[in-house]
């Protein structure tokens, strides 16, 4: 399906765990054969090592173009982190994987993929013309928006129900105490981290005693709000003798792999993160996952989910945060689209699940009795859910600071990461007052790390000043200098 639509620019659908790195090595591993030179983008740091062991188990050596490891242009084959590729001299290839392609409308991203496409960025001149692929298994970004942008046609060869009935990928149980998300703030098509993160932080007795009595021993990874949610999570856990630990995304590279790999050698029972294993990472052992982290994303709760469908199995999915409420189970199919949008098939629209009051277990809404405890379910709707907190919780001490290099150095991967995701640099201020206490004072590392996806200038007053101010990077002009679009800080719009 892929060869038909090549010169397309296809994006491959597949569902998370289905082996979308191994079809990749494979179409590498031919086009290798044929003397074509390939490369395979990711996002993160970890995903280059995990790119390349796959690559060498389909007899394929690469390379890596990433920070701090010697680069071997010699191979035909490389692995690169885009954080790292956007800086580097551009690497010539015919083919072109994209890895978790939704992120490819970032900046960064765009400026890597236009050195393969021949269309100039920002007057660069380019020769390539590579075939390029896209690979994900949710291709909508964050925000819902499509990729129509960036790619020209989606291709999904298979369901997650036909590789559940093929034995590919395992059906969870799926368990979900109830919680009350109402009322809570929503900016940027998504839940408010700081109110979700003190809603949060009341169930973490909740999720102690949930998992003590449903997945003790489980090979367990739990997904958090924030840093310091993820913290609390895991002190919580160690307090009941449970191996756990925690990894975010200023976690040293070192330091995570270790802490995976604890996982993954059953030193460690459990591993909290904060968006750091939810796109990418492969451990097949993993036996339970704890959605801790409410999202009105669909790609993102899917993501989750999906890190724990890999057999042998069983697993089970332990749902603090209401998101099968919100999105259905992820077995439901969806006609994916290249628009903003991605719609259900007209005939196959589910209807909401139901939760069993008894031991809330997930189960379509024609199940009049659990399978899970017996309980016979009325047809009535159960009463609306509030805030379930059983357990002892612990008392959370305030952010400690780091010293001026530690403050540095994880302030310079926030900010990467804003870069690369698009997002602005008042989202990285805000992890970085999360995590310290005060607001950053590091500007050096905003103008040497971050690239503004595209200003939007809106009118500020500072002191007698007026100004234009852009709403991502916070770059201040004079008002005559701005031609850009525009948006007023205050009163009516004018026309630009």
């Amino acid at each position: 399906m892929l060869r038909e639509r090549h010169r397309d620019r296809p994006l491959l659908c597949l569902p998370t765990g289905s082996g979308k790195t191994s079809v990749a090595a494979e179409i590498i591993r031919s086009a290798v054969a044929k003397g074509h030179r390939c490369i395979f983008l990711v996002h993160r740091a970890e995903l280059v090592d995990q790119a390349v062991d796959r690559l060498a188990e389909f007899g394929v050596p690469a390379g890596r173009i990433h920070a701090g490891h010697p680069e071997d242009r010699a191979l035909p084959v490389q692995v690169a982190c885009i954080p790292t590729l956007v800086r580097r001299k551009h690497w010539p290839a015919q083919l072109v994987i994209v890895d978790e392609c939704s992120h490819a409308v970032s900046e960064s991203w765009s400026k890597c993929l236009a050195r393969y496409d021949g269309v100039p960025w920002r007057g660069a001149a380019q020769v390539d013309g590579a075939f390029v692929i896209g690979l994900t298994a949710t291709p909508i970004r964050l925000d819902g928006k499509g990729l129509g942008d960036i790619f020209g046609a989606i291709v999904e060869p298979v369901s997650t129900r036909a590789l559940i009935a093929a034995g590919y990928l395992v059906e969870p149980r799926v368990f979900a105490p109830p919680v009350d998300l109402s009322k809570l703030p929503v900016r940027g098509g998504d839940y408010a981290i700081p109110e979700l993160a003190a809603r949060m932080q009341k169930l973490t007795g909740s999720i102690t005693k949930t998992w003590l009595e449903r997945a003790a021993g489980m090979k367990t990874v739990a997904f958090a709000v924030n840093i310091e949610h993820s913290q609390a999570i895991v002190e919580a856990f160690v307090a009941l003798g449970v191996r756990a630990a925690h990894i975010d995304g200023g976690t040293a590279h070192g330091q995570r792999a270790d802490t995976l790999a604890d996982l993954r050698a059953g030193r460690l029972d459990m591993v909290s993160n904060c968006m750091v294993l939810s796109e990418g990472w492969d451990l097949p052992s993993l036996q339970c996952a704890i959605l801790a982290r409410p999202t009105k994303s669909l790609a993102l709760f899917r993501q989750m989910v999906g890190r724990v469908m890999r057999p042998p199995g069983p697993v089970l999915v332990l749902d603090h945060a209401g998101c099968h409420h919100e999105h259905g189970v992820v077995t439901e199919p969806y006609e994916w689209s290249l628009e903003d949008k991605p719609k259900r098939k007209a005939e196959d629209v589910a209807e909401s699940v139901r939760t069993c009051p008894k031991c809330y277990a997930v189960l379509p809404p024609a199940v009049r009795v659990c399978p899970e405890c017996g309980d016979e379910m009325t047809r009535e709707e159960a009463e609306p859910p509030g805030v379930d907190n059983p357990g002892v919780l612990v008392e959370f001490e305030p952010p400690k600071r780091g010293t001026r290099e530690e403050e540095r150095a994880w302030y310079t991967s926030v900010v990467n990461e804003a870069s690369v995701t698009r997002r602005s640099l008042g989202w990285a201020r805000y992890r970085f007052k999360d995590r310290f206490g005060v607001w950053p004072k590091l500007k050096q590392v905003e103008i040497d790390e971050y690239e503004c996806p595209s200003c939007v200038w809106e009118r500020k007053q500072l002191g007698p000043r007026e100004v234009m101010r852009c709403k991502n990077c916070y770059d201040v002009r004079a008002p005559g200098s701005v031609t850009m679009p525009m948006i007023e800080g205050r009163g009516t719009l004018e026309k630009w």
